[in-house]
Protein backbone atom coordinates (compact mmCIF):
# COMPACT_ATOMS: atom_id res chain seq x y z
CA UNK A 1 0.00 0.00 0.00
CA UNK A 2 1.58 3.33 -0.99
CA UNK A 3 1.58 5.73 1.91
CA UNK A 4 0.80 8.71 1.12
CA UNK A 5 2.93 11.44 2.75
CA UNK A 6 2.37 15.33 2.64
CA UNK A 7 4.64 17.74 1.13
CA UNK A 8 2.58 20.42 2.48
CA UNK A 9 5.02 23.37 3.85
CA UNK A 10 5.26 25.94 0.91
CA UNK A 11 8.96 26.47 2.33
CA UNK A 12 10.39 23.16 3.69
CA UNK A 13 12.52 25.23 6.71
CA UNK A 14 11.28 28.26 7.47
CA UNK A 15 15.13 28.85 8.76
CA UNK A 16 16.01 30.07 5.20
CA UNK A 17 18.04 32.99 6.17
CA UNK A 18 20.81 30.15 7.82
CA UNK A 19 20.74 28.69 4.46
CA UNK A 20 21.31 31.77 1.99
CA UNK A 21 24.04 32.98 4.28
CA UNK A 22 26.06 29.61 3.71
CA UNK A 23 29.61 30.66 2.30
CA UNK A 24 29.45 28.65 -1.08
CA UNK A 25 32.71 29.66 -1.99
CA UNK A 26 34.41 27.48 0.66
CA UNK A 27 36.51 24.32 -1.32
CA UNK A 28 34.02 21.79 -0.97
CA UNK A 29 34.36 17.83 -1.39
CA UNK A 30 32.01 16.55 -3.94
CA UNK A 31 30.72 13.86 -1.43
CA UNK A 32 31.38 16.41 1.34
CA UNK A 33 33.55 14.29 2.91
CA UNK A 34 37.60 14.80 4.70
CA UNK A 35 36.30 18.08 5.47
CA UNK A 36 36.14 20.09 8.83
CA UNK A 37 32.30 19.73 10.77
CA UNK A 38 31.15 23.15 9.18
CA UNK A 39 32.01 22.97 5.96
CA UNK A 40 30.83 19.69 5.92
CA UNK A 41 27.25 20.36 7.32
CA UNK A 42 26.97 23.64 5.20
CA UNK A 43 28.07 20.76 2.13
CA UNK A 44 25.53 18.70 3.04
CA UNK A 45 23.12 21.76 3.17
CA UNK A 46 23.35 22.12 -0.72
CA UNK A 47 23.15 18.39 -1.42
CA UNK A 48 19.78 18.50 0.39
CA UNK A 49 18.56 21.32 -1.28
CA UNK A 50 20.01 19.67 -4.49
CA UNK A 51 18.34 16.45 -4.14
CA UNK A 52 15.04 18.73 -3.02
CA UNK A 53 15.13 20.86 -6.00
CA UNK A 54 16.88 20.24 -9.06
CA UNK A 55 18.54 16.93 -9.38
CA UNK A 56 15.19 15.01 -8.46
CA UNK A 57 14.97 11.84 -10.10
CA UNK A 58 15.09 8.87 -8.37
CA UNK A 59 19.13 8.18 -8.67
CA UNK A 60 19.50 11.77 -7.91
CA UNK A 61 17.79 11.73 -4.45
CA UNK A 62 18.98 8.27 -3.81
CA UNK A 63 22.25 9.98 -4.14
CA UNK A 64 21.89 12.66 -2.12
CA UNK A 65 20.42 10.67 0.80
CA UNK A 66 23.70 8.50 0.27
CA UNK A 67 25.94 11.44 0.83
CA UNK A 68 24.08 13.61 3.65
CA UNK A 69 24.07 10.07 5.66
CA UNK A 70 27.47 9.79 4.89
CA UNK A 71 28.15 13.48 6.21
CA UNK A 72 26.04 12.45 9.16
CA UNK A 73 27.85 9.16 10.02
CA UNK A 74 32.13 10.98 9.67
CA UNK A 75 30.70 13.63 12.26
CA UNK A 76 28.08 11.62 14.30
CA UNK A 77 29.58 13.50 17.64
CA UNK A 78 29.65 16.65 16.58
CA UNK A 79 30.27 19.65 18.11
CA UNK A 80 27.27 21.88 16.52
CA UNK A 81 24.81 19.49 17.66
CA UNK A 82 21.83 21.58 16.39
CA UNK A 83 23.60 21.51 12.54
CA UNK A 84 24.10 17.39 13.10
CA UNK A 85 20.14 17.75 13.99
CA UNK A 86 19.15 20.16 10.97
CA UNK A 87 21.19 17.54 9.06
CA UNK A 88 18.37 14.76 10.40
CA UNK A 89 15.46 16.68 9.75
CA UNK A 90 16.68 17.37 6.20
CA UNK A 91 17.36 13.80 5.35
CA UNK A 92 13.85 13.01 7.04
CA UNK A 93 12.35 15.76 4.63
CA UNK A 94 14.24 14.17 1.43
CA UNK A 95 13.03 10.52 2.81
CA UNK A 96 9.36 12.03 2.40
CA UNK A 97 10.39 13.81 -1.23
CA UNK A 98 11.64 9.98 -2.15
CA UNK A 99 8.41 8.50 -1.01
CA UNK A 100 5.61 10.98 -2.54
CA UNK A 101 7.27 12.09 -5.74
CA UNK A 102 10.25 8.99 -6.48
CA UNK A 103 7.76 6.51 -5.14
CA UNK A 104 10.50 4.94 -3.30
CA UNK A 105 8.51 3.50 -0.29
CA UNK A 106 12.08 1.75 1.59
CA UNK A 107 12.16 5.31 2.59
CA UNK A 108 9.41 5.61 4.44
CA UNK A 109 10.16 4.17 8.03
CA UNK A 110 13.20 5.77 8.40
CA UNK A 111 11.16 9.49 8.70
CA UNK A 112 9.93 9.42 12.27
CA UNK A 113 13.23 7.76 13.35
CA UNK A 114 15.29 10.84 11.78
CA UNK A 115 12.70 13.22 12.77
CA UNK A 116 13.10 12.06 16.38
CA UNK A 117 16.37 12.67 16.42
CA UNK A 118 16.13 16.06 14.97
CA UNK A 119 14.02 16.81 17.92
CA UNK A 120 16.44 15.42 20.93
CA UNK A 121 18.93 17.16 19.22
CA UNK A 122 17.00 20.68 18.85
CA UNK A 123 14.54 20.39 21.28
CA UNK A 124 13.99 24.10 20.67
CA UNK A 125 12.96 24.44 17.01
CA UNK A 126 9.79 24.59 17.18
CA UNK A 127 8.73 23.70 13.03
CA UNK A 128 10.20 19.88 13.72
CA UNK A 129 7.48 18.07 15.84
CA UNK A 130 4.44 19.03 12.85
CA UNK A 131 6.37 17.18 10.05
CA UNK A 132 6.48 13.78 12.67
CA UNK A 133 2.72 14.30 13.21
CA UNK A 134 1.86 14.60 9.66
CA UNK A 135 3.70 10.88 9.40
CA UNK A 136 1.68 9.43 12.23
CA UNK A 137 -1.75 11.09 10.77
CA UNK A 138 -1.08 9.73 7.31
CA UNK A 139 -0.16 6.51 8.71
CA UNK A 140 -2.76 5.77 11.32
CA UNK A 141 -5.50 6.66 8.67
CA UNK A 142 -4.71 4.81 5.95
CA UNK A 143 -3.84 1.51 8.32
CA UNK A 144 -7.89 2.60 9.62
CA UNK A 145 -6.05 2.66 13.31
CA UNK A 146 -8.87 5.71 14.53
CA UNK A 147 -7.44 5.38 17.72
CA UNK A 148 -4.02 6.21 16.96
CA UNK A 149 -5.28 8.88 14.42
CA UNK A 150 -7.35 10.69 17.01
CA UNK A 151 -4.11 10.50 19.09
CA UNK A 152 -2.13 12.09 16.63
CA UNK A 153 -4.39 14.91 15.90
CA UNK A 154 -4.45 15.69 19.61
CA UNK A 155 -1.01 16.05 19.49
CA UNK A 156 -0.74 17.74 16.45
CA UNK A 157 -3.19 20.55 17.41
CA UNK A 158 -0.83 21.25 19.81
CA UNK A 159 2.60 21.02 18.40
CA UNK A 160 0.64 23.84 15.53
CA UNK A 161 1.09 26.74 18.62
CA UNK A 162 4.63 26.28 18.75
CA UNK A 163 4.78 28.24 15.82
CA UNK A 164 1.51 28.88 14.29
CA UNK A 165 2.73 30.83 10.65
CA UNK A 166 4.68 27.59 9.82
CA UNK A 167 3.31 24.59 11.29
CA UNK A 168 -0.22 25.28 10.44
CA UNK A 169 1.01 24.62 6.95
CA UNK A 170 3.41 22.37 7.64
CA UNK A 171 0.43 19.84 9.17
CA UNK A 172 -2.43 21.46 6.74
CA UNK A 173 -1.79 19.48 3.40
CA UNK A 174 -2.34 16.05 5.78
CA UNK A 175 -5.21 17.06 8.15
CA UNK A 176 -7.31 18.42 5.35
CA UNK A 177 -7.68 15.24 3.19
CA UNK A 178 -9.20 13.07 6.82
CA UNK A 179 -12.51 12.08 5.91
CA UNK A 180 -14.92 15.27 7.01
CA UNK A 181 -16.22 12.71 9.56
CA UNK A 182 -12.96 12.92 12.00
CA UNK A 183 -13.49 17.06 11.93
CA UNK A 184 -10.27 17.17 11.05
CA UNK A 185 -10.67 19.39 8.17
CA UNK A 186 -13.00 21.44 9.77
CA UNK A 187 -10.12 22.18 12.51
CA UNK A 188 -7.79 22.82 9.64
CA UNK A 189 -10.00 25.12 8.32
CA UNK A 190 -10.02 26.86 11.64
CA UNK A 191 -6.46 27.41 11.68
CA UNK A 192 -6.19 28.80 8.11
CA UNK A 193 -9.75 31.14 8.94
CA UNK A 194 -6.66 32.49 11.66
CA UNK A 195 -3.76 32.28 9.60
CA UNK A 196 -1.59 35.15 9.09
CA UNK A 197 2.02 35.94 7.72
CA UNK A 198 3.78 39.32 8.86
CA UNK A 199 5.65 41.00 6.29
CA UNK A 200 8.81 42.48 7.47
CA UNK A 201 9.43 40.25 10.79
CA UNK A 202 12.22 37.81 9.20
CA UNK A 203 9.68 34.74 7.79
CA UNK A 204 11.18 34.38 4.48
CA UNK A 205 7.50 32.89 2.59
CA UNK A 206 5.79 35.84 4.20
CA UNK A 207 7.80 38.62 2.17
CA UNK A 208 7.60 36.62 -1.20
CA UNK A 209 9.21 33.75 -3.06
CA UNK A 210 12.70 32.87 -2.14
CA UNK A 211 15.24 31.02 -3.51
CA UNK A 212 14.69 27.90 -1.96
CA UNK A 213 10.99 27.98 -2.78
CA UNK A 214 10.48 30.12 -5.94
CA UNK A 215 6.59 29.23 -6.26
CA UNK A 216 5.93 30.21 -2.39
CA UNK A 217 3.51 32.80 -3.30
CA UNK A 218 1.26 31.26 -5.61
CA UNK A 219 1.74 27.75 -4.16
CA UNK A 220 0.55 29.10 -0.81
CA UNK A 221 -2.40 30.80 -2.29
CA UNK A 222 -3.56 27.28 -4.35
CA UNK A 223 -2.91 25.30 -0.53
CA UNK A 224 -5.53 27.24 0.63
CA UNK A 225 -8.06 27.66 -2.22
CA UNK A 226 -7.94 24.03 -2.55
CA UNK A 227 -8.46 23.36 1.28
CA UNK A 228 -11.11 25.65 0.95
CA UNK A 229 -13.04 23.78 -1.56
CA UNK A 230 -12.60 20.82 0.73
CA UNK A 231 -14.75 22.16 2.80
CA UNK A 232 -17.16 23.52 0.42
CA UNK A 233 -16.70 27.07 1.14
CA UNK A 234 -16.32 28.22 -2.50
CA UNK A 235 -16.16 32.01 -2.03
CA UNK A 236 -13.31 31.92 -0.14
CA UNK A 237 -11.82 29.15 -2.69
CA UNK A 238 -12.58 30.99 -5.62
CA UNK A 239 -10.73 34.08 -3.77
CA UNK A 240 -7.62 32.15 -3.13
CA UNK A 241 -7.22 30.60 -6.19
CA UNK A 242 -7.74 34.40 -8.27
CA UNK A 243 -4.77 34.83 -5.61
CA UNK A 244 -2.73 32.23 -6.99
CA UNK A 245 -3.19 33.85 -10.23
CA UNK A 246 -1.58 37.39 -9.10
CA UNK A 247 0.90 36.35 -6.93
CA UNK A 248 4.51 37.43 -7.64
CA UNK A 249 6.24 35.53 -10.27
CA UNK A 250 2.99 33.24 -11.17
CA UNK A 251 3.11 33.99 -14.55
CA UNK A 252 5.82 31.85 -14.99
CA UNK A 253 4.82 29.11 -12.05
CA UNK A 254 5.29 25.72 -13.71
CA UNK A 255 2.00 24.39 -12.08
CA UNK A 256 -0.44 28.20 -13.01
CA UNK A 257 -2.48 25.23 -15.23
CA UNK A 258 -4.12 23.81 -11.94
CA UNK A 259 -4.85 26.95 -10.36
CA UNK A 260 -5.85 28.21 -13.88
CA UNK A 261 -8.34 25.10 -13.60
CA UNK A 262 -9.35 25.27 -10.60
CA UNK A 263 -10.25 29.38 -10.51
CA UNK A 264 -12.40 28.56 -13.93
CA UNK A 265 -14.56 26.51 -12.84
CA UNK A 266 -14.48 26.26 -8.85
CA UNK A 267 -17.57 24.04 -8.60
CA UNK A 268 -16.40 21.52 -10.88
CA UNK A 269 -12.67 21.41 -8.52
CA UNK A 270 -14.60 21.18 -5.79
CA UNK A 271 -17.42 18.85 -7.06
CA UNK A 272 -14.35 15.96 -5.67
CA UNK A 273 -14.25 17.05 -2.56
CA UNK A 274 -18.08 16.86 -2.05
CA UNK A 275 -18.92 13.53 -3.95
CA UNK A 276 -16.79 11.59 -0.83
CA UNK A 277 -19.50 12.86 1.41
CA UNK A 278 -18.89 12.79 5.44
CA UNK A 279 -16.66 9.18 5.25
CA UNK A 280 -14.74 9.49 2.23
CA UNK A 281 -10.72 10.53 1.97
CA UNK A 282 -9.24 13.21 0.55
CA UNK A 283 -5.71 12.02 0.75
CA UNK A 284 -5.57 11.07 -3.06
CA UNK A 285 -6.81 14.23 -4.20
CA UNK A 286 -5.10 16.69 -2.61
CA UNK A 287 -2.04 18.21 -4.41
CA UNK A 288 0.23 17.91 -1.33
CA UNK A 289 0.33 13.81 -1.79
CA UNK A 290 0.58 14.22 -5.49
CA UNK A 291 4.17 13.47 -7.34
CA UNK A 292 4.35 17.50 -7.34
CA UNK A 293 4.02 17.90 -4.02
CA UNK A 294 7.39 19.12 -3.28
CA UNK A 295 8.33 20.69 -6.58
CA UNK A 296 4.75 22.40 -6.44
CA UNK A 297 6.44 25.17 -3.90
CA UNK A 298 10.06 23.96 -4.60
CA UNK A 299 11.51 23.43 -8.37
CA UNK A 300 13.82 25.82 -9.69
CA UNK A 301 12.56 29.14 -11.05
Amino acid sequence: MLLLLACTAPVLDSSEDDVDTVDTTMAWTEDCLQLPEAAAFACAEELFWTGLQTDITLDGRELAYTRISAVMDEHSEPEDTLGLGRRHFQRGQLAMALAIENDAQSYIGTVVPDIDRAMELDPDNPIIATWKDSMLIAGAHLLGNDAALDAALEQAWVNVELFPIGNTLSISGTTIGLPLSTGAPQKTIALLDEWECPKGQGIAMCDGNTPRAPWARPGLAYHFGEAYARVGRLETAQQWMDQALVEEDAEDWPYRWMAEEAAGDIEGFAAKFAELGEDGSAFELVYANSDVGCQFCHTPG
